[in-house]
């Protein structure tokens, strides 16, 4: 049935169709190549809801860069006499002190600017190292 309809029709009324497909085609394919970058698009609803589980996971676990928890190991153990209970916590420190060092091996091989880079790599680096050696050397002993 469409061939006869073809066939009937002039070839400029079948070159504009022809044309007419490729011109919807080619529309309808920027219509959802738009949508599709507009939905990866920064700001948009997906990449928010990336930054909110970035943001989430940042706010609920201690950065291993940063000492609080590894603090926090500490005062509980001083305050800790079960001899079970005292082994676990040190453990959890010579974790916290090997994904201290991790993190910061990591950062030594990044590019940061001069101001942040001496704060973060060598300043607070000597004063971790400072803290974690001497809970080593002074509370540990004891265990």
């Amino acid at each position: 049935m469409l061939k006869i309809f073809f066939r009937c029709l002039s070839i400029k009324t079948r070159f504009a169709l022809i044309v007419g497909q490729l011109i919807l085609g080619f529309s309808l394919f920027g219509l959802v190549a738009f949508e599709a970058m507009n939905t990866v698009n920064l700001n948009s609803p997906i990449y928010q809801r990336i930054i909110q589980g970035k943001d989430l996971i940042a706010d609920v676990l201690p950065p291993p860069e940063y000492i609080i928890e590894s603090y926090l190991v500490v005062l509980q153990l001083s305050q800790s006499q079960n001899q079970q209970e005292r082994q676990v916590l040190l453990d959890r420190f010579n974790v916290l002190k090997a994904d201290y060092e991790a993190r910061h091996q990591y950062w030594l091989q990044q590019e940061l600017s001069g101001e942040l880079r001496t704060a973060l790599v060598q300043r607070s680096y000597q004063y971790a190292t400072t803290f974690l050696s001497s809970c080593r050397a002074n509370l540990f002993t004891s265990t």
